[in-house]
């Protein structure tokens, strides 16, 4: 079976959202490998409404969900013996000195985080976090914002069996709201809950955020956390470009797309490839006697390499004539782990569904201080620039590789500082400056960045 979903570390596999319907006949015979490209060739020739190409391809596609075992994707412990490699909220936000900047009598930053399942708990887990932590206590809507447009069921944890499949929803849910709430507290999460984790109602999902007035009020998501992937190779048909062509996705100019890359090695994931997403990948943290920042090195695992489908980007100082990823880095190793809850259970969680929702906070804060200076400011955005200036966006990934004070803000990952990212069949290792595995490296000072940034 070849990989397709990463969730953190946790792997999965593509799947339909509705069965295979009769107007599949005429679009080629749906057990043969050659009906993608019948699909392709009708929907080429008679161009009928996009879903209904896009239906007939994702229920062709149609995979079943893999579970991993439990220690896979987080490592569970009781609160008495915390690893002394763990990195808890309060260590985190010393070694990245992370300010706190909460709404001046203006709006609250709005984040969104992509779920596929309507956990419980949600709530209670992150009171219980922010206790073992000493993180404010949330404030209930202002805190997390639950839109569930499919209905989906409530679902609990079960601690009788850690294997349960809906516990890895569970978890990666948990991991998104509690990392992106240790560095910005003070924003609004918004957690919108997906029909499914299948390709297609990750993009379906993604279209509903991107229109305001699915919420009230009407504003806009000012940063979008994915913490969903799919290696960029199966993608790179000509077909499955097509079709992600047709939806345009990523494409609210209102909003910056941050996605994780993956734990799958010299393995880049899409949607991270997109050229609308700052892509995320994960590093090892170690911490000096005051919590500071000893070291940081590339963690083995974390996703990265040029994409097969999209060309490079003009900001990108590589050799490669595709766009390449990540674009920066943050805490996600598995030898750091970074401690959250579920349920009363205290989870070391690592993969660069970590590193996502950190990086997510760490831009909500950036915002959250423009819009305390001015309330009608620009907006930030991560969505390429196609005809020309936008006169309401300020695209942010430019000025990431441009700025001319590099080494003042991004901790560059270099060989010296350790680490290598590897596939079956070999590794690469950081180098100085922008390199393949590291992007630009970890926002070194984030106060600084956020005080110095000039956007």
């Amino acid at each position: 079976m070849s990989k397709l979903f990463n969730l953190g570390l946790f792997q999965k596999h593509i799947g339909a959202n509705q069965p295979i319907t009769a107007a599949t006949i005429k679009l080629g015979n749906t057990k043969g490998r050659g009906s993608s490209t019948r699909i392709f060739n009708y929907c080429k020739q008679n161009s009928p409404d996009p879903s209904e190409c896009i239906n007939q391809f994702v229920n062709i596609e149609k995979k079943s969900i893999f579970n991993p075992p439990l220690n896979i994707y987080g490592t569970f412990f009781p609160l008495t013996d915390i690893p002394s490699s763990t990195i808890t909220p309060s260590k985190l936000l010393t070694a990245y000195n992370v300010p706190v900047i909460p709404p001046n009598n203006v709006r609250q930053v709005i984040v969104t985080i992509i779920s596929c399942i309507n956990y419980s708990n949600i709530y209670s887990d992150l009171i219980h976090f922010c206790n073992v932590s000493n993180l404010p206590p949330p404030n209930g809507t202002n805190t997390i914002e639950i839109h569930n447009p499919y209905n989906k069921p409530p679902r609990v944890y079960d601690n009788n069996n850690n294997n349960n499949p809906m516990n890895r929803l569970i978890y990666e849910t948990c991991l998104d709201v509690q990392a992106c709430y240790t560095i910005n507290p003070h924003a609004k999460i918004r957690l919108i809950i997906s029909n499914s984790n299948t390709y297609q109602d990750l993009i379906n999902i993604i279209i509903y955020s991107n229109n305001k007035n699915n919420f009230n009020p009407s504003i806009n998501t000012d940063i979008l956390s994915i913490s969903y992937g799919v290696d960029d190779s199966n993608i790179a048909s000509a077909v499955k470009q097509k079709l992600i062509k047709i939806q345009n996705f990523c494409s609210n100019i209102k909003t910056c797309y941050v996605c994780a890359c993956g734990d799958s090695g010299l393995v880049p994931n899409w949607p991270a490839t997109d050229p609308n997403i700052l892509a995320v990948g994960a590093t090892k943290l170690t911490l000096d006697q005051n919590n500071k920042r000893a070291n940081e090195s590339i963690w083995l695992y974390t996703g990265s390499g040029p994409s097969q489908i999209y060309p490079k980007l003009s900001y990108q100082p590589t050799n490669y004539n595709k766009r390449v990823v990540p674009d920066v880095c943050a805490l996600g190793s598995h030898e750091s782990t970074f401690l959250m809850t579920i349920n009363g259970n205290y989870v070391g969680a690592s993969g660069t569904s970590v590193s996502a929702p950190l990086v997510a906070g760490i831009l909500s804060l950036l915002v959250q201080k423009r819009l305390n200076i001015n309330p009608n400011a620009i907006s930030l955005t991560t969505v390429q620039q196609t005809n020309g200036s936008f006169s309401t966006a300020i695209q942010i990934q430019p000025r990431l590789y441009a700025h001319s004070n590099y080494s003042k803000f991004f901790y560059d990952i270099k060989k010296l500082n350790g680490g290598k990212v590897c596939n079956a069949n070999t590794c690469m290792y950081p180098g100085d400056g922008y390199d393949l595995v590291s992007g630009l490296g970890v926002i070194k000072d984030v106060t600084q960045f956020i005080n110095d940034f000039q956007i």
